[in-house]
């Protein structure tokens, strides 16, 4: 039996869900894939890291 860490123990049931953009479409033309990647890798890095950090409460429904 190997030991481990109590927070290391810990799974969350939930599936991680995101929806991008939300709130408004982004036009194809105006966009390359690589910029359209890096915002896209942006809102993921910033709704995961609420998984794991303390962040500010006004900042709980954040809109795109």
């Amino acid at each position: 039996m190997s030991h481990q860490p109590a927070l290391e123990a810990v799974l969350l049931k939930q599936p991680f869900r995101c929806v991008y953009p939300s709130t408004r479409e982004i036009d194809s033309s105006t966009s390359s894939p690589a910029q359209f990647r890096l915002l896209f890798n942006n809102r993921i890095a910033r709704d995961l890291a609420r998984w794991f950090t303390a962040y500010p409460s006004d900042e709980k429904f954040d809109i795109d």
